[in-house]
């Protein structure tokens, strides 16, 4: 691996950044797109909203762990240089400041899953009864499962359903003290940029227990 100095210009998304190279001797690659190797994240310029969701929150969450002054690792490729990916841009990690690489970090806090090119169906094969990291797929879904039934499939989209479902889960989580009130508003902003509703329809506790019992996604705690 390379070790360059590197400054940030653009985070793109939760894998990809733009980046000026320090090459030594007052010379730097201007403009270079790094695309983070080894993870994947949810993109931020989709038509699927719910997607888009996830995705900004890892962008933002990239752009949080690092500095504008970076170091940048590079993998080498045979004839010597920096390795390249199919789109021509470099292939490299990033130390944080706390000396963990970005890759982990994103790894550990959900943001990304580690890429060996697989698409959802790859995710879902690979975790078939939804132990691990499948799960970070059905964020929203047991809440927003209740609310396409109980007001009758079509009247709230499916993207629409889970949205206001993520919602629900981080309010829920909260008053479990798993997530900060800080946390709740920034899962509500991001709902909010990709123009999905986060509030509910008016149904009643016992209506959507009952629904949630019923949905496969719900976990047997016994």
């Amino acid at each position: 691996m390379y070790e360059y100095r590197a400054k940030l210009t653009k985070v793109v998304d939760g894998d990809t950044v733009d980046v000026d190279i320090d090459l030594g001797f007052g010379v730097w690659l201007k403009d270079e797109r790094v695309r983070i190797m080894g993870i994947d994240t949810p993109e931020s310029r989709t038509r699927d909203k719910v997607e888009k969701v996830f995705g900004l929150a890892s962008k933002y969450r990239l752009k949080d762990l690092l500095a504008k002054d970076c170091t940048l690792k590079t993998f080498a490729a045979k004839d010597g240089e920096d390795m390249k990916g199919k789109f021509g841009r470099i292939l490299g990690d990033f130390i944080a400041p706390d000396g963990r690489m970005i890759t982990e970090i994103m790894i550990e806090e959900g943001h990304a899953v580690r890429y060996h090119g697989q698409n959802k169906a790859d995710v879902v094969e690979a975790d078939e009864f939804e132990s691990g990291i499948r799960a970070i797929l059905n964020l929203g879904h047991t809440f927003g499962h209740a609310i396409e039934v109980a007001q009758g499939y079509g009247n709230w989209l499916h993207g629409e359903a889970v949205s206001a479902g993520m919602v629900m889960a981080a309010r829920l989580s909260q008053s479990m003290d798993w997530l900060s009130d800080k946390d709740v508003k920034r899962t509500i902003k991001l709902i909010k940029s990709a123009g999905l509703p986060t509030k509910p329809p008016n149904i009643s506790v016992e209506k959507y227990l009952e629904l949630m019992m019923l949905d496969k996604k719900t976990k047997d705690s016994g």
